[in-house]
C-alpha cells in the first residue's frame, strides 16, 4: 500500500494524461496518541489539552541561512521529534499543570488508520490501482 502511494504514483505523475488513483486495500500509517483518561483527570487536563500541546511542540518552521564570516550555514528549525520514543518523552506544561513526559498521561505508538477495505487476488492480499474507466 505504502509502496503504491509513494513509489508507483510518483513514477506515474509525470506521464501526460495519467490520473493518479489512490491505492485501495491497505493500511495508512498514522502515529497514534492513546490518552489515559484517569491520568488526565488526576491532572485536571482534557484530551484537547494534549492535542494542543503535541501540536505546539511538533513544528516544522521555515528555515534559512546564516552567513558568519566567509561561511554560510543552513539554519534548521525542524522541531519534529525523530522517533516515537522522542514523542513519548516530550515534556510539557498545560495551563498550571506540568507533566514530565507525554508518556505520563498518554502512550504514543506507530499505528494505522482504521482499514475500511481489503483487496484480494486469487485469495491473496493485494493492492488495487484503478484506471479512470474502472471507477
Amino acid at each position: 500500500m505504502i509502496f503504491g502511494i509513494y513509489r508507483v504514483r510518483q513514477q506515474l505523475a509525470p506521464v501526460p494524461g495519467v490520473t493518479l488513483p489512490t491505492p485501495a486495500g491497505g493500511k495508512y500509517r498514522q502515529i497514534m496518541v492513546d490518552i489515559d483518561p484517569d491520568k488526565l483527570l488526576s491532572r485536571g487536563l482534557t484530551p484537547l489539552d494534549i492535542v494542543n500541546a503535541v501540536n505546539t511542540q511538533n513544528l516544522t518552521l521555515p528555515s534559512g541561512t546564516a552567513k558568519i564570516g566567509a561561511t554560510q550555514y543552513t539554519v534548521r528549525t525542524n522541531a519534529t521529534p525523530a522517533s516515537i520514543d522522542d514523542l513519548n518523552m516530550m515534556a510539557g506544561q498545560i495551563r498550571q499543570w506540568r507533566y514530565r513526559a507525554l508518556k505520563d498521561v498518554a502512550q504514543v505508538r506507530d499505528g494505522s488508520l482504521v482499514q475500511q477495505n481489503i483487496v484480494r487476488e486469487d485469495g491473496h492480499r493485494a493492492v488495487l490501482l484503478m484506471r479512470d474507466q474502472e471507477r
